[in-house]
This record gives structure tokens, sequence and C-alpha cells, in this order.
């Protein structure tokens, strides 16, 4: 909206056509009105409130038991293996798709696992009964549409594609085969699950590497991420920007006494975050979406730890008891935060009145959040949690990339101060030993 209408006071008689590609992907296919196609034209199953437990999944798809799962934790599975495929290039579901499962699942069980995540697919694209109502998302149609022969609405001339490095590998596929002339903009450093999909051979690219976000200093910060990311471009950060941005090294974190975002990993860094913050007194702003997920977090550990029943949060998940959980995260300090905070006694209902009373204030200079929350937002002052400085997992170019583009994307989210952990550079010179 903002984009179109900045176009329009421009030049009024520009002819745009603006729209996220979940949207450009339900009008095409559902111009397809063919057996062959996938029309949806309802909200009943695509809008955002549409929800459907894992229970219900259960039932409506008839799942038993597979190894250690109980159909509900089945659901789940098959849930998460449907969205990685829907994110990969490949036209079947395979073993690869499978998230961790905490045990040695034998071949039976990932079989069984597989036939039920393709009924969950099938059952997505083509129920089988009316009372099967399962969610549809943008990655689910994306997904089908990469499948066919379908390309861009051959009227239009040029595609122009912001924040490209969010594209999957799906609309990819669309965008190779579409004939009209595509132009990416976007920073492959940010995409934070790993190394960005590729084009076609044919795609010229071209790279801008100057920024009038953040000054020249941001340049020390930046460039020995890009360095150590396992990208093939090594162009360096420039910043542009007509003020200076201060880059400084704490040895331990001290709470901010000005307005401040506070950048985070996952919701580990975030409780220890979220306990420090409100035993100190301090009021701060919880983004509502990361509220929610650290919610459920929270719900997920407190059930581990007390009746070691597995989570239903994706960084617990495959844990099925708390010794499990404990021996996986090592000793880390954001797992003695929790563990010493569930120690004394507290429970998921003493978390929410804490969340209350603390984070109610709209006007807290304090802003705690996830990186992936505020990706495409930027802030006067930015404080990198140390959780951010996670090692990644050997011989993995894409953990690499996942943390140099946290790292790289939590940094230049900062216009006139950054805030970092002392150590960084040590750190970094570590990592990039252990990579070569």
């Amino acid at each position: 909206k903002a984009l179109e209408d900045r176009v329009r006071q421009s030049d009024p008689g520009r002819k745009l056509h603006a729209c996220t590609f979940g949207h450009m992907a339900n009008l095409l296919l559902n111009r397809d009105q063919t057996s062959a196609g996938w029309r949806n034209t309802g909200r009943q199953r695509s809008g955002a409130d549409s929800l459907v437990s894992d229970q219900q999944i259960a039932q409506w798809l008839n799942l038993q038991t597979v190894g250690n799962l109980p159909p509900r934790q089945v659901a789940w599975v098959c849930r998460t293996t449907v969205y990685s495929f829907c994110l990969s290039p490949l036209p079947a579901i395979e073993p690869r798709h499978l998230p961790s499962l905490g045990y040695a699942a034998s071949l039976a069980d990932i079989a069984m696992l597989l036939e039920y995540s393709r009924l969950l697919w099938q059952e997505t694209v083509r129920p089988s009964a009316p009372h099967i109502r399962l969610p549809v998302r943008n990655s689910h149609r994306i997904k089908f549409l990469s499948m066919t022969s379908e390309v861009v609405f051959e009227h239009f001339t040029h595609v122009i594609i912001d924040e490209s490095h969010e594209l999957t590998a799906p609309m990819v596929q669309i965008l190779d085969r579409s004939p009209q002339a595509v132009i990416t903009l976007g920073d492959e450093f940010q995409q934070l699950s790993g190394k960005a999909s590729r084009h076609g051979g044919s795609i010229r690219q071209r790279f801008m590497t100057q920024s009038i976000r953040a000054g020249r200093q941001m340049a020390d910060v930046l460039n020995p991420l890009i360095q150590l990311h396992p990208s093939d471009i090594k162009e360096g950060f420039v910043g542009r920007a007509p003020y200076p941005t201060r880059i400084i090294g704490h040895s331990i974190m001290p709470i901010p006494d000005k307005p401040t975002t506070i950048l985070v990993a996952n919701e580990w860094g975030l409780f220890a975050w979220f306990r420090r913050l409100t035993e100190a007194g301090a009021r701060f702003q919880l983004p509502a979406g990361t509220a929610q997920d650290l919610t459920l977090f929270i719900k997920g550990l407190v059930l581990l730890y007390r009746e070691d029943l597995r989570p239903q949060h994706r960084l617990i998940f495959r844990h099925t008891h708390w010794d499990a959980l404990a021996s996986a995260m090592g000793g880390s300090h954001e797992f003695k935060a929790v563990h010493e905070w569930l120690g004394q006694g507290n429970t998921e209902q003493q978390f929410a009145e804490t969340l209350q009373r603390f984070c109610s204030e709209p006007g807290a200079i304090l802003k705690l959040a996830k990186v992936e929350d505020v990706k495409n937002q930027e802030f006067d002052t930015v404080l990198l949690s140390r959780d951010l400085m996670r090692p990644p997992r050997t011989g993995s170019p894409h953990s690499l990339a996942s943390v140099c583009s946290l790292l790289y994307t939590a940094s230049s989210r900062a216009r006139h101060e950054l805030l970092l952990p002392g150590n960084l550079n040590d750190w970094l010179q570590d990592i990039g030993r252990k990579a070569s």
C-alpha cells in the first residue's frame, strides 16, 4: 500500500500492480477451473483465524501412534514436514523434510510418517470429505503453483521483487520460467534460515554495497560477517549515512537507561532477558507475536519439567524428558535461567501475570524482540544479546550462513548506536578458523 501510494504520487498515470507473492499465486490458481487446478475463493480455510488443533487433524486423518509419537504429535510432525516441503524445490515429500524426532526412528516409522505427511498434503489440496477443513496458507498455494506450468500473468512486462532474500525455492522456480524481466532487490546476508535460494544461470546479478542507514563505522562489524558467510558475494559494506554510528562493546551487557531495542536469537534468549529485565523492575515492550511465541515456549517447558510431557514448541519438541533437554543445552546461560526459574516453583500462570505487569506500557523505552521479528525495521540504538553468538554445526554451510545472517541482520538494524558483546571479534575469528 505504501509503495503504491508513493509511486502514484510521483506519476499518477503509472500502471502499477502491487501485491504479495501469495496474492499473485491465488489469482493465478483461481483462474484454472479444471479438475487439475486448485481453486480457493473462500476465507473459511485461508483466513489468519482459521486454526485447527493437532488433535483435530489426527482425528480427521485417522492418524495412529508412530514409534514414540502419539497421534497428536504425529500430526505436528506431518504439519512441520509439509511446511518444509512447501519451502523446498523438490516435487515430492522426502525424508529430508522430516523434523528432528528426538529418538532413533526405525525405517518403518519414517515410512509411516512420510505416508501420513503426503496424506496431509493431499487432504489440504483436495479434501476427501466436507468436514475435513485443514488451514490453507500461502506457502501451500505457492508450492502447488510451482508444480504446475503456470507463469506470471502474461500482460505484465516487468516484475520487481522487494526483500528478495526471502524468496523461497518454489517462488524462484515460478519467476525463472516466467517471460517477464524480473528485477530483485534484496540482501542475501539477511536470509536468516541459511543460504538464499538461487536463480537460474541466465540471471544477471548486481550488488549494492552502500547503506544510508548507518555510518561508516558499521563496516567494522558487518564486513567480517560478510567474509565469514559461505556466500559467493564478498563485496564490502560501506556506510554512507551523514552521521556516525557508535560501536560500543561490553563485557557484561548493562540494562539500558535510554530507548534501546534488545535483539535475541530465539525464545531462549527472550526468556533470559525477560527474567533479567523483570527482576530489575524494568518496563519494556514485547511485540504481540513475540509474546505469543514466548508464552507457548514457557508452557512447553513447564509441561516438560513438571510432567515429562513432550512440548509443542518447535525449539524443544524433540525432547521427551527434562534431562534430555538439559543434556542438549549443555549448561548454557539461557538454560540455567529457565531451570532456576522453574526450580523456584514458577508456573505458566505466574509468567502470564509477570508479562502483563511489565509489558503493558506501549510507551516503555526498552523493546525486546527476536531478530526475525524486526528484520525490516531500524532503530536508533540496538543491543545485541550474547545468545546470538551460537556456534554453527560443524561442516554445515547452512548453519554457518544462519549464524552470520542473524548477527548481520541484528547489527544492521542500528542507525546511531550499536551495543555488542566485547568478545565478538575474537569469537568470529575462532569460528572462521574452525570453518576453514
